[in-house]
């Protein structure tokens, strides 16, 4: 099973157009789980990710920051298998 973690925040259209691409890339992956997380209920994540948002994250070790497209969201997946 592989694990991502979408960092976002609500009312961030990239966030949300993060969300649709990480869905164009998964949608025929049924081994892979999406999270998504909103980083105002944490204050470090606020810390974290508050200017890089949205912050797509694999087994909590390899990250693509925004901008990034299907294509590299498929090639992180990629080098994780």
């Amino acid at each position: 099973m592989i694990r991502l973690k979408l960092y976002g925040t609500e009312g961030c259209h990239l966030c949300d157009h993060a969300l649709e691409l990480v869905h164009q890339a998964i949608a025929v992956r049924p081994n892979i789980t999406l999270q998504y997380i909103d980083i105002v209920e944490d204050e470090g994540l606020m810390s974290t990710y508050g200017l890089t948002i949205p912050v797509l994250s694999l087994e909590d070790q390899t990250s693509l920051f925004w901008p990034f497209s299907v294509k590299e969201i498929t090639e992180l997946i990629n080098g994780r298998q």
